[in-house]
């Protein structure tokens, strides 16, 4: 009974399905990885996002402006605002909603409703107990009454003010007033008319009544933060060291009409950013969106010249977030390319492998009357029945994966370079089967003798084509976060990769030839044939061995780059840390150093003297800083990095002048360079010598703006002592910093911050973009040392039919059973050692072209690049990970590749 030409085919297909299994496999295995990695990277990029925002206080986050009066009092339409407060502060409400309409499209999407409010006072700050009245139509939504009621309006009595309060629980306590009580305390300078002469004189002085107590609802809001004085009251420190008490209360929103013109009202705006409309795609959008945005000045009233400028320092943390996801994104794409080169090259040997199967079947077509165009579209046909089905059910799996696992996901679930790529994937069997669909000819022996134009030529192309493209990635680098990754970032390592396995290709042969010629003198056979087939088809293994050098590369050059981030972002918290023990309080008390020092487990405490608003003069600027005294005789020896902080040959202790070390930052926002800078308090100044300039990372530092000076030079800068704000620990040998924080928070101060190197460290290294980072390395580990594993297994099952006839030859002329494991190990063991050697090699010059290229200060928040550095302990876990799993099938597979049926293999033998 003859079957019908599809039936035929599909009973072809069906013969043998191994090898097709095979590359099935392996289509849906780089088809999950290519669904997966967007939205993995996605999700990396957008918790480096948060994680970043959540560091940057909200303050700084929300677009702040502020003016020196309230400018705006009229009436408005926003129902937004209560009806009994909307002629004083509609039209404020009005115009900020049009502000904020106006912005940008992304900025404006993110922006939330605006919150404002009006500061009445501005007496003597040296007067203690002094009172601030806020103004703002929307403070009863913020708070819960905890006792008494809202302020009402009182119309003035005569000539005298009278303002009913509402403080928070912590401010009443403070100033020791109770609910109901009246006093009278100096408001500015409140003015009258008098009615004899008409001249201006000073009123009496106000009557303030406090009518209730309430709690913040949520501190930790964008309301609350900006108004921290409004939580409890604050204490400040005059220069000899006297405390002064200043409470802030809400007053009746309506008192800005009574006290507008009287007295200075500064008035705070600011518009709250809605986290969630952050999106890591939009960083790079945003921030330009946010220099446009508060460079502008909008205008509040039709007056020339009234506007608002806001300010946030949003954009600066987005900057930061852009440039870490765009290095993180290019590191993780260059490695990531190494496997689907492996991927190639594996589906190129699954293609070989199905061909061999089929060549007998082929040949009973040829005979038959096949043209070769028939051929090429039956395994065409095969090959698209294998790399289909299987495209589609891993492009499943990896949909299945992000919306189970990676929720948090900004990219579009199928972008058109996936789907690009997927369609490519699944195409790309029926493509490499076409090309390699086998002729009617028997299956010959090829040596490696005869060199070949055509691969000279290629070669030639591909190193040609990898110099120009490296040239080009030195010169214009990896892209920007504006422009995105360059596609030559990525192919630039892959071709580096693919030419150093042309040239050990190259060199592979002729070190085999001198062992086999040192082994031809030997008495041994086994190694003998062993070399001489690894010497004559030394070709054969060129797909594996480009595979295994590309993944010993892969291990290798990765662990370089997590060992240089390591050690950089290790010693940057180092720094960071200043000591063994960093303590921080707003105050230390002024024995605190001397206490501390006396604990068990302390060698040596160094307290850093904060004088925060130091007068710095750059030409015909003035600007204050922040200044920090400490003794950097003895911070140098406790600390584990000095240098960090004082470099090589620099000194703050001098004779005649004053030196001073300048921050990088407050270097280059002020123009500060070495040599005479002058920097003073309000009524005195004197001339400085910047003898530094180092990074701004240092832990007793609030920002990186500041002017390091030796505690002995103080007092010739300013007559005040400052403030001991941190104590740097020395933890004597043996002592846990734990021990020593639990002692000082029981007898010196009990709400001390404290920082030790190990857990700046840990934090560094627990870090979303380097946590991410270092799994998604070792994950193109793990999946390219399957690929080169399953590269391995099809390399014995291709050359299995010439191994077996050789085996079974051997066994028919006496050769010994274990002669078989030899001879077949010289088919994998040169392979693997010459992979190994120089994907090592490789790998370890790889990273310096990356360091010089991509800017990898981020992932450690260094002002200069990462030393190269290498961790021998992380090394040999990647890299002997990698071996252990191409191992692992290597030996499977000889073990099965050396029991050979001596019967069957010499009749196919006399059939063949």
């Amino acid at each position: 009974m003859s079957l019908s030409r599809p039936r035929l085919i599909a009973t072809h297909w069906r013969h043998a399905p191994g090898a097709s299994l095979v590359v099935a496999l392996i289509v849906a295995l780089l088809a999950v990885a290519i669904t997966v990695l967007p939205h993995a990277l996605s999700s990396i990029r957008e918790d480096t996002l948060s994680e970043r925002l959540d560091q940057t206080s909200v303050t700084s986050r929300d677009l702040t402006a502020k003016a020196a009066d309230v400018s705006l009092v009229g009436s408005g339409t926003s129902e937004r605002v209560p009806a009994e407060y909307r002629p004083q502060w509609g039209a404020i409400e009005d115009r900020l909603q049009t502000i904020r309409a106006e912005a940008p499209a992304h900025l404006a999407a993110a922006l939330q409703d605006p919150y404002y409010v009006s500061i009445a006072g501005g007496m003597d700050p040296a007067l203690d107990g002094r009172i601030f009245m806020a103004m703002d139509p929307l403070y009863d939504t913020h708070l819960t009454l905890v006792e008494g009621r809202l302020p009402e309006l009182i119309e003035p009595d005569g000539d005298t003010f009278n303002f009913e309060l509402v403080a928070s629980v912590a401010t009443a306590e403070g100033f020791d007033w109770k609910v109901g009580e009246t006093r009278e305390v100096p408001l500015g300078e409140l003015f009258k008319i008098d009615g004899d002469t008409g001249q201006v004189i000073a009123a009496p002085t106000p009557r303030f009544t406090l009518v209730g107590t309430y709690e913040p609802d949520e501190p930790s809001s964008s309301y609350w933060a900006a108004l921290t004085p409004l939580m409890q009251p604050t204490t400040y420190y005059d220069p000899y060291g006297q405390p002064s008490i200043t409470g802030y209360f809400f007053t009746n929103p309506a008192v800005i009409e009574q006290v507008h013109f009287q007295v200075p009202t500064p008035t705070t705006f600011w518009f709250p950013v809605d986290e969630s409309q952050l999106s890591e795609a939009d960083t790079s959008v945003l921030v330009g969106e946010l220099a446009t945005f508060t460079s502008a000045v909008h205008p509040l009233t039709p007056n020339p010249g009234a506007g608002l400028q806001f300010e946030t320092g949003l954009g600066d943390a987005l900057s930061r977030v852009a440039a870490t996801n765009h290095a993180f994104t290019a590191l993780a794409l260059i490695f990531v390319a190494g496997p689907v080169g492996v991927g190639a090259a594996v589906l190129i040997l699954g293609a070989r492998m199905i061909s061999q199967h089929r060549r007998s079947a082929f040949a009973l077509l040829d005979a038959r009357g096949a043209s070769p165009a028939q051929r090429r579209l039956l395994m065409a046909g095969e090959g698209l029945l294998a790399g289909l089905p299987a495209a589609i059910v891993g492009a499943g799996v990896g949909i299945t994966l992000v919306l189970t696992l990676l929720t948090r996901s900004s990219a579009p679930l199928f972008s058109p370079l996936t789907v690009v790529i997927l369609v490519a994937l699944a195409l790309f069997p029926a493509a490499a089967l076409a090309a390699t669909a086998p002729g009617a000819e028997r299956a010959v022996r090829v040596d490696d003798a005869a060199p070949s134009r055509v691969r000279l030529f290629v070669e030639l192309g591909v190193l040609i084509l990898t110099a120009a493209a490296t040239i080009t990635f030195v010169g214009r680098g990896a892209g920007s976060p504006e422009t995105g990754i360059d596609p030559l970032a990525t192919l630039t390592p892959l071709l580096l990769t693919i030419a150093a396995a042309l040239v050990t290709l190259r060199l592979y042969p002729l070190v085999l030839r001198a062992i086999h010629a040192r082994l031809r003198a030997g008495r041994g056979f086994v190694d003998f044939v062993g070399s001489a087939r690894a010497v004559r088809e030394a070709s054969a293994g060129a797909a594996a061995l480009l595979a295994l050098l590309v993944g010993v590369s892969i291990a290798v050059s990765s662990t370089v780059v997590l060992s240089t981030i390591d050690a950089s972002a290790q010693r940057m918290a180092e720094i960071r840390a200043g000591a063994d023990l960093t303590l921080s309080v707003p105050r230390f008390a002024d024995d605190a150093a001397e206490r501390v020092a006396a604990l068990d487990g302390v060698d040596e405490v160094v307290a850093v003297r904060s004088v925060p608003n130091i007068a710095v003069v750059v030409g015909t600027r003035t600007t204050r800083l922040p200044m920090y005294a400490l003794d950097s005789a003895a911070f140098a020896r406790i600390s584990p990095h000095p240098d960090a902080l004082l470099p090589g040959g620099v000194s703050l202790v001098a004779d005649g002048s004053i030196p001073v070390i300048v921050s990088k930052s407050a270097s280059e926002r002020l123009g500060i360079g070495l040599g005479d800078l002058t920097i003073g308090g309000t009524q005195q100044k004197v001339t400085a010598t910047v003898v530094a300039i180092v990074e701004g990372t240092a832990g007793f530092a609030a920002m990186d703006t500041w002017i390091l000076i030796d505690e002995s030079h103080l007092a010739d800068v300013v007559p005040v002592a400052g403030t001991v704000t941190t104590l740097l620990v020395d933890v004597a040998a043996g002592a846990e910093p734990a021990d020593v924080i639990a002692e000082v928070t029981a007898d010196v101060e009990p709400l001390v911050t404290a920082i030790t190197a190990e857990s700046a460290s840990a934090d560094a290294s627990s870090a979303s973009t380097t946590a991410g980072l270092r799994g998604t390395l070792f994950a193109a580990i793990a999946l390219t040392a399957l690929l080169c594993a399953i590269a391995v297994v099809l390399t014995l099952v291709l050359n299995a039919p010439a191994r077996a006839r050789l085996l079974a030859l051997l066994k028919t002329l006496g050769a010994p059973p274990r002669s078989g494991a030899g001879i077949v190990s010289w088919e994998l063991v040169p392979l693997c050692i010459a992979a190994v050697v120089a994907g090592t090699a490789f790998g370890l010059a790889l990273p310096v072209l990356l360091f010089q290229v991509l800017d990898l200060r981020s992932f450690s928040g260094a002002d200069s690049a990462p030393a190269y550095s290498v961790d021998p302990l992380l090394l040999a876990v990647s890299l002997g990970g990698f071996l252990l799993v191409a191992a692992l099938f290597t030996l499977l597979s000889l073990f099965f590749a050396r029991r050979v049926k001596v019967s069957s293999v010499l009749r196919t033998v006399e059939e063949s």
